[in-house]
């Protein structure tokens, strides 16, 4: 099986793919003969989702840097007392 997406659907039709594939190789609807194979199915698509989320996030995290204009804030805040 192959996991097709259309280039103009973005992120939402990649996340309906994954979700109409993962429920056809679902270890719980394989049970005996087959479940061996389905878990091996589910945790390559598992795989593959993870890395385009992950691929999706370092992307968004390049273009804020850019539009931010390379500008880091500080997450820790320093308080004085009165």
């Amino acid at each position: 099986m192959v996991w097709t997406v259309n280039a103009d659907g973005g992120d939402a039709a990649a996340g309906d793919a994954f979700k109409r594939i993962s429920l056809l190789v679902h270890p719980d609807k394989h049970r005996g003969h087959h479940s061996t194979k389905a878990n091996s199915a589910f945790r390559l698509l598992k795989q593959a989702r993870d890395h385009f989320d992950l691929k999706a996030k370092r992307e968004a995290e390049r273009q804020e840097k850019e539009e931010g204009g390379g500008k880091r804030s500080c997450s820790v805040g320093f308080h004085t007392r009165r």
